[in-house]
């Protein structure tokens, strides 16, 4: 019995015993231990320090720099969220650089830029004292996922065994606390951009590009943003707000020859980090509401479509000029976020956009109805039913001018007797059906939607020259009676806000010229 009590006591006071070597070897181990225990930069930057403290004889200090996985930067982690980035020149550079490990016989210069990043370096060595400067990276690799620097007395063979083994071990931590640092990141970028998405909801256009941009910039330090909406339509792409302020009267530029327009038909991102040496971007059409960048990202917004496999480019996000502070130039890890943050907010983008062509067809559908409350209420007098036609035409498809011919059957002319704006020398107007734009129509009973007039072989110039207007673009359309027979025919003249009239216009024509037909049957014109 005393025996055991004996042993029990020699086992609980064995530390007594041991040599102060052998203490260290255990303190050794512990510390590396507490290497692979660790899962976070600032953890991991902790007990290498206390490791390298057990395993170099005399340390007088030590620096531990480790990869920042977002800016693939080494640095020194005060704490997790607050990293000091070594700086790339300097003495301790070059063996990084060099991907070497070097033990240096002299002081750290004074004048080195480690010195701005950790002080309590000494400004000389002592007897025996050397500078310990060690990259770990894989055998295999090339990058370094961290630097141990210590000042200490000269290394022996066990000192250098342990340094190894620490590498070794270091490699493997800062591996795995990287990849717990991607997943913290992408976790907390997740639920921030949740948290914005519930301020993006909006079901305005405007106000809700208006927040992208915000977002946008604050997210890549940028200067300036936009977000043009693609018009399938047109073949445009429009912009309705520019920076922080939603434009007055929204234009459009076309797809085909800017630079926007390219990086949506390509659905491909866009770099330039220096706009002026860069001969995509075209000054006469890429310049938009007289900004001049230095440096831009365009970035097609993109949504998928249920049963198709290529999603849908609904937008073009474009982000101008990174701020000075932040480096000046936009990199990938940028593009990364952007988009990132546009694959959030391009579904509720794309329901906004929706939810307003929506109320825009609810809109021109009230506007028919009023139209042809209009045009019956105008029935008992001819010249007063076209003046109503001619107006409602103009209204619906916001067109500058109409002109409305009646079908004259014996002549086989169509006539116009009244006008919208300047009056013709010769009234009524006539002419001969297969004539023109309008005899076309006449004859073939199809709506012509005409871009560019005065290149349009079949456009008859003589109106124009007549009348003193200067005619850009036309939509004509023919009036039918009950049986199908056309009996007149309509003739819109440039579209307001717009290049040319759209297909959108053309199916308002075509549900317009049926109230016309009626009206004019009631009467009794035709």
């Amino acid at each position: 019995m005393a025996e055991q009590v004996l042993e029990r006591g020699r086992s609980n006071y064995d530390f007594l015993l041991r040599r102060p070597s052998a203490i260290l070897e255990t303190q050794f181990e512990a510390s590396i231990l507490l290497v692979g225990a660790a899962t976070s930069p600032l953890e991991l930057r902790l007990a290498v320090t206390s490791a390298l403290h057990t395993a170099l004889p005399d340390l007088v200090c030590s620096l531990v720099l480790l990869l920042d996985v977002e800016t693939q930067q080494l640095a020194y982690f005060e704490t997790n969220d607050s990293p000091l980035y070594m700086p790339t020149s300097g003495v301790v550079w070059d063996s990084v650089r060099r991907r070497s490990a070097d033990t240096l016989a002299e002081a750290i210069p004074s004048s080195d830029p480690i010195r701005t990043l950790y002080p309590a370096l000494p400004p000389s060595l002592g007897d025996g004292q050397v500078v310990v400067v060690l990259p770990v990276l894989p055998v295999k690799g090339h990058q370094i996922v961290a630097v141990m620097l210590a000042v200490c007395s000269k290394l022996q063979p066990p000192h250098e065994g342990k340094l190894q083994w620490l590498k070794k071990n270091v490699l493997v931590a800062s591996q795995r606390v990287m990849k717990n640092a991607v997943a913290e990141k992408e976790r907390r970028r997740a639920e921030g951009m949740l948290r914005v998405c519930g301020d993006l909801i909006d079901l305005d256009s405007s106000i809700l590009l208006l927040k992208i941009h915000k977002h946008l910039k604050s997210i890549l330090d940028a200067k300036a943003s936009m977000v043009l909406i693609v018009d399938e339509v047109t073949n445009e792409l429009i912009c309705q707000t520019f920076d922080d302020v939603a434009l007055d009267t929204p234009f459009t530029l076309p797809m085909a020859e800017t630079l926007y327009g390219r990086c949506v038909e390509s659905g491909q991102n866009i770099l330039i980090d220096n706009v002026a040496e860069d001969m995509r971007y075209n000054p006469a059409v890429d310049t938009v509401n007289n900004y001049e960048p230095s440096s831009m990202i365009c970035m097609p917004v993109q949504v998928q479509r249920e049963g198709h496999s290529a999603p849908k480019t609904i937008a073009v996000a474009v982000v101008f000029d990174k701020t000075v502070e932040k480096g000046g130039k936009f990199t990938s890890r940028d593009v990364e976020n952007m988009g990132f943050v546009l694959r959030f907010s391009s579904t509720l983008l794309a329901n906004t956009l929706a939810y307003q062509r929506e109320m825009l067809l609810r809109k021109h559908n009230v506007a028919l109805l009023e139209m042809a409350r209009n045009l019956f209420s105008s029935v008992s007098d001819q010249d007063k039913l076209l003046r109503a036609v001619m107006n409602e035409a103009k209204k619906l498809t916001n067109a500058e001018r109409c002109s409305v011919f009646l079908l004259d059957l014996q002549g086989h002319e169509l006539v116009a007797s009244v006008f919208d704006g300047a009056v013709p020398a010769q009234s009524p107007f006539r002419i001969a059906v297969g004539q023109g734009i309008a005899g076309f129509v006449a004859k073939t009973g199809e709506i012509v939607n005409i871009k560019n007039a005065y290149k349009h072989p079949k456009f008859f110039k003589e109106i124009d020259m007549s009348t003193g207007f200067h005619t850009r673009n036309i939509l004509c359309f023919p009036i039918k009676n009950n049986t199908g027979d056309v009996v007149g025919v309509a003739e819109l003249c440039n579209k307001v806000g717009g290049n040319f009239f759209t297909k959108y216009d053309q199916e308002l024509a075509a549900t317009f010229s049926v109230y016309c037909g009626i009206s004019l049957y009631h009467a009794g014109t035709l």
